[in-house]
């Protein structure tokens, strides 16, 4: 019987010297590993709208060239023909997109501008939007959809997959606009007489 146990020993303490007797492995396995940390400058708040549109969200741009950083902020609501738009404003008035109203229809993701001119409401940006897909924003201003997976660099992030818009007054280019899902605008890019004015993203606070 002692003999038994001395060889049961031995066994335990042989298979122990060769490294089946380890401690629990208490490190983080692959199922454990922290998520990428998200960068909402470069990556937004994962939503799916082009704008999105809260209160108090706001986006900060280089102006190329120049001092002035506009910002454009969500500073509140307004109600027209029994809906509720969201104001949006240019500390600078730099921006095309300042003093404007905006709203989510929240099935399709399309943003729906107010034009008080008119007193009816134009497609801003499509929620789904088409290659070529083009419309009248208003009497003398169409926008249209000429790219769906462009790229934009700024000193801070390389974009992928934006959304390029065209704009026309009376059929001439004026303007590129760069959106991503879950950002808003990127970048700004003016064409022909007002060459050169460019407004890229800097800084922005989404909710």
């Amino acid at each position: 019987m002692k003999r038994t146990i001395i060889v049961m020993s031995s066994l335990v303490i042989l298979s122990c010297l060769l490294g089946s007797c380890k401690k629990k492995d208490t490190s983080t396995t692959q199922d454990e590993t922290p998520a990428p940390v998200v960068n909402p400058l470069c990556d937004g708040n994962g939503s799916s709208s082009y704008f999105p549109l809260v209160l108090n969200n706001y986006w900060k741009y280089y102006f190329v060239g120049q001092s002035q950083e506009p910002t454009l902020t969500v500073i509140g609501t307004n109600t027209y023909n029994s809906k509720s738009y969201f104001r949006l404003e240019d500390n600078t008035g730099l921006m095309q997109v300042s003093d404007i109203y905006l709203r989510e229809v929240s099935s399709s993701h399309d943003i729906m501008a107010y034009n008080s001119s008119t007193n009816s409401e134009s497609l801003y940006l499509p929620g789904s939007p088409t290659l070529n897909q083009t419309w009248a924003y208003t009497s003398s201003i169409s926008r249209k959809v000429t790219n769906l997976s462009a790229t934009y660099t700024t000193s801070s992030c390389s974009y992928t997959g934006l959304l390029e818009i065209t704009v026309s007054v009376n059929g001439s280019v004026t303007d590129k606009e760069y959106y991503k899902k879950g950002l808003g605008m990127v970048a700004s890019v003016s064409q022909g007489i007002f060459g050169g004015m460019t407004f890229k993203i800097e800084a922005l606070s989404l909710k």
